[in-house]
């Protein structure tokens, strides 16, 4: 008698497995809807005029009458809570600005490869000449070939 669990060791067999996979591609089509609608929901809301206690608020600190929407009044809420000395907060700042470390350092390094590509690929054509020279010899090479078949 197989012990409780071990029937999830048994490999599917290919029906099963095909059923599975189009239940989960199934879950995760309505999952990407679902979350597509929740974000094309909240961006109209970023929108919308906050409520009158809101706008004097935010007129006292400056905004103008263009500025007193929703977007404006989380951007406040953040700053405030930076402020008031919130870890969470300081971090979705710096995501949000731009100023990621991570993300930064990605991009570095991504530039850096590109400049070692370029300068590989520079360095190939001073060693080989330009391109033209490259596919003569490549045609050659080809000619070549051709010759020993025969």
């Amino acid at each position: 008698m197989a012990r409780k669990g071990q029937d999830n060791l048994r490999v599917p067999s290919s029906e099963e497995a095909r059923e599975y996979g189009a239940k989960g591609g199934k879950a995760s089509g309505e999952a990407r809807a679902k979350k597509k609608t929740i974000g094309n929901i909240l961006k109209q809301w970023s929108n919308f005029a906050v409520s009158d206690k809101q706008a004097e608020q935010l007129k006292k600190m400056g905004f103008s009458d263009d500025d007193l929407v929703n977007s404006t009044l989380v951007a406040v809420k953040l700053i405030q809570k930076i402020q008031n000395g919130d870890l969470k907060a300081m971090e979705m700042y710096v995501k949000l600005t731009g100023q990621d470390p991570e993300t930064e350092a990605k991009i570095a390094k991504t530039k850096q490869e590109t400049r070692l590509v370029k300068a590989e690929e520079q360095r190939i054509q001073n060693e080989f000449g330009d391109n033209r020279e490259v596919e003569d010899l490549a045609g050659l090479a080809d000619m070549l070939k051709g010759d020993d078949e025969e």
